[in-house]
């Protein structure tokens, strides 16, 4: 499940990868008990490429 989400998600613009990880991060970081999906690897990929396009 986690790999169709990493590729939906790679299919979407940047501002929607944006919000959608942001997303992700608050509330998988906020339950210690969450069912969400670990997107921790798409939101790795997604925060390095947006560093080196603002370098």
């Amino acid at each position: 499940m986690v790999a169709v989400l990493e590729e939906l998600i790679g299919k979407l613009s940047w501002e929607q990868q944006e919000e959608i990880l942001a997303l992700w991060l608050h509330h998988f970081a906020a339950c210690p008990d969450t069912d969400w999906p670990n997107l921790e690897a798409c939101y790795t990929r997604w925060y390095a490429e947006s560093r080196r396009l603002l370098a």
